[in-house]
């Protein structure tokens, strides 16, 4: 064992010893706060901050450098460090140097203001104040390989999520020499060039189509090919930030060729089996894998041609694999990947199935953590959209008690995909409904319904929709559970699409017997019914006169209080001008009230008689 180094003596040394001799203290301090946190606060605490700085500010070039090195290995230990060194005065003689020292001084500064701005986003406030960035521009475009490779690694960090800061670094020219350094320069450089690429293109739509524009992606799908195991990673970072919201973009980075490497990365790290040989490597390889599969989420979003590429460029394997054993993000991101591949179509989302994806789907619901498991309801809704099959296989690997659980107690958005989820299984099959039912769906779905989000409000409604439209008894148990006044406030007050949703689920409710009826309309569902007829979407229309049709079938004293609540004029104007499913629905709830001569009589006051001089509802008509 190595003795134990004196940190005091090296410090005072520092402040009272000969010129060479600080030179040497620092070269020893930057060695042991390379050895970690521990070590790097023991030399901290002996007070080797201000004397550092001193020596920066106001010693040699050759002091300067060894001062800035042991601030760089200093502050990439830990926030509070590079805190302490701001604190202590830092950050001005850093820029300086930056501005004005020799080459290894200008790339430890650069070196340095990246670790430190690493640290926090407050931290990287202060270095944009201190007039960093445009020296650090001038670096990437004139300096070294070392200096350009410190200089993209500092600016990445400076400007991660930072739209104004972006945009100030792209106005001073700083895509060309990043891309540049991208295609031919160090290893280390084409890492930390395609991180400050992936940085400004998180901050703003805007700059990423300018970064795509100046070049980016041929040597951003070469580093993920051919590069070091980091400079994969940074080009899967970067391509995810490139691809986010963007349909263009996305069709953009397929054409350049990034599928396949994207996949073998995928594969490559879902594949090894063996320990890694470092921490450093086990962190790279993990955020590769989260990186690709957020990659492909995005590539896959709103496009069936780039899902089915995905797919034959055998994504599905690997995707499933990392959802059993990769990170918690990494899996999150496994699910939502499947999730936007299984939107697209009905034949993808039967792949998914075969591929084996639901078990680890459920077991990621059960047991993970709550970005995780709340990633895993992602893809459940789509896999269980379209037919019935995959609907049973879900319920099957035993998804409803973890569905039901996050419906009631996950994040905002962990409850609405879990409604949405719950929704799309029990949709015509009266067994699955009973089965939610029994699960304990209800009360978290009433209770959705009174206090989510507008979307968590739309699914819920869906959800119950669908239970009541199986039968008297469940439909009988959501009113038990207090659904009706909230599905009438969602009716009044909830968005278009909503209030179509609310209107369905309460004609489901009442379509069963005229007690069901008579408690929708006692809950104050007519006049917002009415409402809909004529003021909400074409969806909205036909599920108001639908629910209405539903309601008079039930009796005469309920269509007398559809004509009492000024049904009739909507009705006819829907069954005027209306699309053809609205007239065809309101032609039907005519011809139910048409049924009593009072209401015919209405009806041919205020409708468009037809040729043959009867109301709407002839049979001539139908």
């Amino acid at each position: 064992m190595p003795p134990a180094v004196d940190v005091q003596s090296l410090v005072s040394q520092l402040r009272e010893g000969s010129e060479e001799e600080k030179v040497e203290v620092m070269r020893a301090l930057a060695g042991l706060a390379a050895e970690g946190e521990e070590q790097s606060s023991k030399i901290v605490s002996a007070g080797v901050l201000q004397p550092l700085v001193a020596q920066l500010a106001e010693g040699s070039e050759g002091q300067k450098v060894e001062a800035t090195r042991a601030l760089a290995h200093l502050a990439s230990n830990s926030d509070e460090l590079s805190s302490k060194i701001v604190m202590a005065g830092a950050l001005q003689p850093l820029v300086m140097l930056l501005k004005e020292g020799s080459v290894d001084g200008q790339q430890w500064a650069a070196h340095a203001l990246g670790e430190i701005a690493l640290q926090s986003k407050e931290l990287a406030v202060q270095i944009f104040k201190a007039g960093a960035l445009q020296p650090l521009v001038m670096l990437l475009k004139e300096g070294s390989e070392d200096g350009k490779k410190w200089a993209a690694f500092a600016l990445g960090r400076i400007v991660h999520n930072n739209e104004k800061w972006s945009a100030q670094i792209v106005v001073a020219g700083a895509l060309p020499p990043l891309v540049r350094l991208l295609g031919t320069g160090s290893e280390g450089g084409k890492e930390w060039a395609a991180h400050a690429l992936g940085s400004i293109a998180c901050s703003s739509e805007e700059l990423s189509a300018q970064i795509i524009s100046a070049g980016t992606l041929p040597p951003l799908v070469m580093l993920l090919e051919m590069g070091s195991q980091g400079g994969k990673m940074w080009a899967a970072f970067a391509l995810k930030c490139l691809a986010e919201d963007s349909t263009e973009r996305s069709a953009q980075i397929v054409k350049a060729g990034a599928l396949p490497p994207l996949v073998m990365l995928l594969k490559e790290g879902t594949e090894h089996s063996q320990k890694w040989e470092s921490d450093m490597l086990q962190h790279l390889a993990e955020y590769s894998l989260e990186w690709v599969s957020e990659t492909l989420k995005h590539l896959a979003e709103d496009s069936t041609e780039r899902s089915a590429q995905i797919v034959k460029a055998e994504a599905l394997p690997p995707l499933v694999r990392l959802l059993g054993k990769g990170s918690e993000d990494g899996k999150k991101w496994a699910a939502c990947a499947l999730g936007s591949l299984a939107d697209n179509s009905e034949e993808l989302s039967k792949q998914i199935v075969v591929a084996g994806a639901l078990q680890p789907l459920v077991m990621l619901l059960e047991e993970g953590s709550e970005g995780a498991y709340e990633g895993a309801s992602d893809p459940l809704p789509h896999l269980a959209h379209n037919t019935q099959e995959p609907r049973a296989q879900i319920v099957e690997a035993g998804a409803l008690p973890p569905l039901v659980t996050l419906l009631g107690k996950g994040s905002k958005g962990g409850k609405e995909w879990a409604a949405r989820a719950l929704g799309h299984i029990v949709h015509n099959n009266e067994e699955r409904s009973a089965q939610i039912v029994k699960a304990g769906a209800l009360p978290p779905l009433v209770m959705l319904l009174k206090e989510g989000t507008e979307h968590g409000k739309k699914w819920s409604a869906r959800a119950l929709g669908h239970i009541a439209e199986l039968g008297e008894e469940l439909s009988e148990q959501i009113v038990m559970a207090g659904a009706l006044p909230h599905l009438v406030k969602l009716l009044r007050e909830g968005s278009t699409d909503a209030k179509g949703r609310a209107a369905c689920s309460l004609g489901n409710v009442a379509l069963h017997s005229e007690d069901l009826s008579m408690q929708v309309v006692n809950a104050g569902a007519l006049e917002p019914l009415v409402m809909l007829l004529g003021g909400g979407s074409e969806d909205g229309k036909v599920w108001a006169a639908e629910t209405l049709g539903q309601i008079a079938s039930q009796g005469e004293e309920m269509r007398k209080k559809i004509v009492k609540a000024g049904a009739l004029q909507p009705l006819v104007a829907l069954w005027e001008e209306g699309s053809d499913g609205a007239k065809k629905a309101a032609m039907s709830v005519l011809a139910l009230l048409d049924t009593s001569k009072a209401h015919r009589a209405q009806i041919k006051k205020v409708g468009i008689q037809s040729s043959c001089g009867h109301s709407p509802c002839c049979a001539c008509l139908a």
